[in-house]
């Protein structure tokens, strides 16, 4: 049986590797966001389900939104149960709203509010960066999923320790 203090030490092992996951996701996914769209693009976060890409603002104030306009693409994974007989399935969607008025003969520039919908378009079109990504947000979630069961078991062994 293991002591409290070597499961604390194994459930901050597992914490380790979500920020570590994480961390390397994101690397992965602003390489591809730089190949797929170009130049000032990043993966500015990538959750359970959901990886978001933004237009990086270089020159932002210390406490400011790191991006853009505060505009992210968002593209979340949808799972459910579907058809007859029932089976799993999913989808994947992104949300387009606007960021406001844009000068049509700009966007050449990273900052332009034209060069955000310029890259929103040149990813949407990119059917092998669009496979990546959904195929990131899968394994992301699946990996995370896998860690937080093992340190929810640790909770567990640790509870049952105290009682």
């Amino acid at each position: 049986m293991k002591t409290q203090i070597e499961l604390n030490s194994q459930k901050e092992d597992l914490l380790s590797e979500i920020q570590v996951l994480r961390e390397n996701s994101i690397r992965k996914m602003t390489e591809l966001a730089e190949m797929a769209i170009g130049a000032g693009w990043e993966c500015s976060n990538i959750l359970l389900n959901k990886i978001c890409f933004a237009v990086v603002n270089e020159n932002a104030e210390e406490g400011k939104s790191r991006h853009y306009f505060g505009q992210e693409i968002e593209i979340c994974r949808s799972q459910y149960m579907s058809g007859k007989p029932l089976k799993h399935a999913e989808s994947f969607e992104t949300n387009i709203a606007s960021c406001g008025n844009s000068d049509i003969d700009k966007g050449d520039e990273i900052g332009d509010r034209a060069y955000y919908y310029i890259g929103l378009g040149k990813l949407l079109s990119n059917k092998v960066a669009l496979s990546i990504i959904k195929n990131k947000i899968v394994s992301f979630t699946n990996k995370l999923n896998e860690i937080y069961a093992e340190i929810d078991a640790i909770n567990k062994e640790i509870r049952n320790l105290n009682n």
